[in-house]
């Protein structure tokens, strides 16, 4: 087994001159120097802003071969340099089989969308009739108002940005637009959020996204205030359930409609008019709950995959600051 420990002994230095030679803009490691090594090293300067110190700043920024081959770099013992090398490829290798595992997932959530939603799969004990409907028949939106910049406070209630949703989720703290108050309780009274809206991100996303922009509202979110360029949308009691609702909304059909009849190329721009024209197949009420309920398990399991891959990450990282540094040594 491989052990570790901490040290605070420098490991020998040497200049880039004698660990690589430049051949058409590759870096060849010399010396029996670990390619792998070299490759963390370098990955780990550009993230961390090292290499920004040898930039030459012109027109266009850009690193000279004559001062890379001056950045001073560690150079542990050869049987150190493979013994990093391979603990940063474990974890390559697990990042890696992740973000397939994550791809797959989508995909299998993907096509179980394209066969519930639309009622082409029934699931099993529900035979009743899908009446085609449109989204102004079974659910009520609201665009956000323009709030103009002259309204806009450093303090007060929040006021919802398309950047703010991102995969379901919402993410309000880091906000720079807030409106007073007594504006938002007032004459902007009927844009407050109310916990179990679906809101949507209506501009500045291309069709691809557009499932991304998507989300929940929950009660740890309010309060805040709608604002323009965003959507918010409440199933009509007895009509739709807003998990079906939701699931419709980061589907593809949705994305096909919208698509159809949205201004702009590169980025989409739709508003209550085009939402209004959006039709969709809605099934009785029990079988609305239990397709939701498929799909959300789907979506939880992806969410778990993606949380562990990003805990991965952060743990690669703190690997890559320790061991190529020298602080923790492997022996």
């Amino acid at each position: 087994m491989v052990s570790r420990r901490l040290t605070r002994e420098p490991e020998p230095k040497i200049r880039m001159r004698r660990v690589y030679q430049k051949a058409l803009h590759r870096l060849r490691p010399l010396h029996g120097f670990n390619p792998q090594l070299m490759v963390a090293l370098l990955r780990q300067w550009s993230d961390r802003g090292v290499l920004k110190n040898y930039v030459t700043q012109t027109s266009i920024a850009h690193l000279p071969r004559e001062k890379l081959m001056e950045i001073p770099m560690p150079v542990p013992p050869d049987s150190e340099q493979r013994a990093i090398a391979t603990a940063l490829s474990d974890v390559d290798a697990l990042l890696n089989g992740l973000d397939q595992l994550i791809a797959k997932k989508r995909d299998l959530k993907q096509a179980a969308m394209q066969q519930l939603l639309t009622g082409q799969t029934r699931l099993p004990g529900f035979h009743g009739k899908w009446e085609v409907m449109r989204l102004g028949e079974v659910c009520w939106f609201q665009e956000g108002p323009g709030v103009r910049k002259t309204q806009f406070t450093t303090t007060g209630i929040k006021l919802l940005n398309g950047t703010n949703i991102f995969r379901g989720t919402l993410n309000l703290d880091t906000t720079t637009r807030f409106i007073s108050k007594t504006e938002a309780y007032g004459p902007y009274a009927h844009f407050m959020a109310e916990e179990g809206d679906i809101v949507l991100a209506s501009s500045g996303v291309t069709i691809d996204r557009l499932h991304e922009k998507v989300a929940f509202v929950k009660q740890e979110n309010l309060p805040f205030c709608m604002n323009t360029s965003t959507i918010r949308f409440k199933p009509l009691p007895g009509n739709l359930c807003s998990e079906f609702l939701f699931q419709f909304l980061v589907g593809d059909e949705f994305k096909s409609q919208v698509g159809g009849v949205a201004t702009g190329s590169a980025q989409l721009n739709f508003g209550p008019s085009h939402v209004e024209k959006v039709a969709l197949s809605v099934p009785p009420l029990p079988e609305q709950t239990a397709i939701a309920e498929i799909l959300s398990d789907m979506d939880a399991e992806i969410a778990a995959l993606e949380a562990r891959r990003d805990k991965t990450r952060a743990l690669k990282q703190g690997m890559m600051q320790e061991l190529l540094t020298g602080r923790t040594r492997l022996i």
